[in-house]
């Protein structure tokens, strides 16, 4: 269970990331911006937050990058994950969750227009979305023709990489950056009774799905498709 204690709200302007996102959809607000104060606990994290936010469709959704999280005091810990395009933070994952639950907990902001109450789990769930940026990358390969079987020495282990024997080929293959995308996270949240305490509430916040909002930025150096790190 996340703890919120929000005592600082700065409204301003940022730049997250760089113009490819996050970008402007039909259908939704403007991007507006935002400073706060989180203070989590367990585990334990009290964090400046700078982040984008709109009300896209009939639903919240933020941009928040791991640039806009400026630890106080705690936070510390998390996993890093990094492999090929693939990057995850758990930082950036735990303040992400934890502001769109705070934010729709509180709904401070009155230009939303309309209010989104968080259901009880057993009647439902509230959609919300978080929007990112991420790598791309690519493999390509390369095929060389040879004309026959080069010697081996004496214990050797057969077969060789990537030989063809039918064509006399032998293919390599090498991963490329390919640019950034954006990517959108999409969530389910709703509350619950906490069994440790009976009279306070449980936020769950479910990922339900995620996806690249654009194409990859250099898809165009490339014949077939860039894959993202979404």
């Amino acid at each position: 269970m996340l703890r919120l204690i929000v005592p600082l709200l700065v409204a301003g302007t940022i730049a997250l990331s760089q113009t490819l996102c996050p970008p402007d959809e039909p259908g939704c607000s403007p991007w507006q911006s935002e400073t706060i104060n989180l203070t989590l606990g367990p585990p334990d994290c009290v964090a400046q937050v700078t982040y984008l936010w709109r009300v896209c469709n009939g639903r919240l959704e933020i941009a928040l990058e791991e640039s806009g999280i400026q630890p106080l005091a705690g936070c510390g810990g998390w996993d890093r994950l990094v492999l090929y395009h693939h990057s995850y933070s758990g930082l950036l994952d735990y303040i992400t969750q934890a502001t769109l639950t705070h934010l729709l907990e509180n709904q401070t902001y009155s230009n939303w227009g309309v209010q989104y109450p968080i259901p009880d789990c057993q009647q439902g769930s509230l959609r919300t979305a978080s929007v990112y940026t991420a790598a791309c990358g690519i493999w390509l390969s390369c095929t060389y023709n040879v004309n026959s079987r080069e010697s081996c020495e004496q214990g050797y282990q057969f077969p060789d990489p990537n030989f063809d024997p039918q064509t006399n080929t032998v293919k390599t293959w090498k991963w490329q950056p390919c640019g950034q995308t954006c990517c959108k996270r999409e969530y389910e949240i709703c509350t619950q009774p906490n069994p440790l305490q009976p009279l306070s509430t449980v936020y769950s916040l479910r990922l339900i799905g995620k996806y690249a909002l654009l194409p990859c930025s250099q898809q165009d150096q490339y014949a077939k498709p860039c894959e993202d790190g979404c």
